[in-house]
């Protein structure tokens, strides 16, 4: 069994979960549409609508790796 590196935990877990709530933040709290919240935080659009609609997520199998 592989152990699971810091970076990797930091990488699937920790900053998906602030990219999410950064993005929440600067949509309904100060407004702004998709198209300007993607670009102060440097991602696309899509990414965005991911993050708004929860496709983007801890997503963790039975086995401890993401899918």
């Amino acid at each position: 069994m592989q152990e699971t590196m810091p970076q990797e935990i930091e990488v699937r877990y920790i900053l998906p979960a602030i990219r999410r709530e950064l993005a929440r933040i600067f949509i309904q709290d100060h407004k702004l549409n998709q198209k300007e919240a993607a670009k102060i935080l440097g991602l696309t659009e899509a990414a965005i609508s991911q993050y708004r609609h929860s496709k983007i997520w801890l997503k963790k199998t039975t086995t401890g790796k993401g899918s």
